[in-house]
């Protein structure tokens, strides 16, 4: 059979894959040498033809290569045929091959302890927020503390999870907004901006929780209590929006982690990308973001979600779309919900963000067989 296929154009082969389900291409592309030549290699059946069976973003299409592509398919079947996709997490240690990372999902944001003291400052971050409160409530305490902790179970559920969390109010474990003004705090918006540790990856779902008031019952054995009186600094609608920035390296599919620059395309001037401060003091980074994002389109778009029925500190989780490939997350908190005490103003106040994804496949480098393991 397979001599009698490899006899075949070129043309014709790519004809009957396109009638084949996805998967049977797949796995014909390890059984059949002449499958193998078609589908590894064909870039213009992968453009053209197979994605069609997927709904991916036309950014991916456009610039994805091949390689890329395929495993673009390959993550977007996973997901579809594994009911607990969420189980299914990389792990370093078990991948024999170095491929696996390619294959399996995994957080794509940079650690608290792999940050360390003065790496996300200056002239290169790997996070943005558009507005925040006191100096020691900075949007880098929001990402996890150590490369893998999340609990992707309880995070697709919806549950609290405090794990890989600080519990201690001396912290400063969060960010918080600045307040927005008591007749406004409906139509003041909060932009939060994540860098990939991983460059380019194509990302699978993120989630955002929630800061829980640390000052009432203060005590680390009593933090996590719920209380009748307890406050919750939550937002009413959030969106989110995938974004695949150009970064100043020549090879962007490299894995390096992204950070906001100083050089990015976009600013009018290396200064814009310096925290400013409002009159009372407030530290922002809203006209860095919206230089940087104003010359640039998402990849994916959400729409405008109403999270009023969130309850407490819980997950909210998302799931983006097949196909995503971008470097950069941006969570829209829309509106505020809470106000501390009667003169101080609205908040909204984030206690810890995830996210993850697979990083691209360099576009020079593995096979689809290699990905098919």
């Amino acid at each position: 059979m397979s001599s009698a296929l490899f006899s075949l154009p070129n043309e014709v082969l790519m004809h009957v894959c396109v009638y084949l389900v996805p998967l049977d291409v797949l796995n014909s592309a390890c059984t059949s040498t002449a499958f193998y030549k078609i589908i590894n290699n064909g870039d213009l059946f992968w453009r053209n033809e197979y994605c069609k069976n997927f709904s991916f973003p036309g950014s991916t299409l456009r610039n994805a290569s091949a390689r890329q592509l395929q495993q673009c398919c390959k993550l977007a079947l996973s997901r579809k045929l594994c009911n607990n996709w969420y189980a299914k997490a990389y792990k370093e240690e078990d991948d024999i091959s170095g491929f696996g990372r390619y294959s399996c999902p995994t957080s794509i944001l940079l650690s608290q302890s792999e940050i360390g003291e003065g790496y996300s400052w200056g002239y290169e971050r790997t996070c943005l927020s558009s507005s925040q409160d006191q100096d020691q409530e900075v949007l880098e305490s929001v990402l996890p503390m150590h490369k893998i902790c999340d609990d992707w179970e309880q995070i697709v559920a919806g549950n609290p999870s405090y794990v890989g969390e600080r519990c201690s109010a001396g912290d400063f474990a969060w960010w918080s907004s600045a307040p927005s003004p008591l007749k406004l705090h409906t139509e003041t918006n909060e932009s939060l901006l994540f860098g990939s540790c991983c460059g380019k990856a194509i990302i699978t779902e993120v989630a955002i929780k929630a800061l829980k008031d640390p000052f009432i019952g203060f005590g680390l054995f009593d933090i996590n209590e719920d209380r009748d009186d307890m406050i919750y600094y939550l937002w009413p609608q959030i969106s989110i929006k995938i974004y695949c920035l150009a970064t100043n390296d020549a090879n962007e599919d490299d894995g390096s982690s992204f950070l906001f620059t100083s050089s990015m395309s976009g600013l009018a001037s290396s200064e814009d990308f310096k925290s400013t401060r409002s009159q009372d003091g407030k530290i922002s980074h809203l006209t860095c973001i919206e230089q940087i994002l104003n010359v640039n389109s998402p990849v994916y778009e959400s729409a405008v979600m109403d999270v009023r029925k969130s309850t407490r500190d819980s997950w909210q989780h998302f799931q983006i779309p097949d196909g995503c490939i971008g470097n950069v997350i941006k969570f829209t908190l829309w509106g505020k919900n809470i106000c501390q005490f009667p003169d101080t103003g609205f908040y909204s106040c984030v206690k810890r963000v995830a996210a993850r994804g697979v990083p691209v496949i360099p576009a020079n480098q593995g096979t689809l067989s290699t990905l098919l393991e």
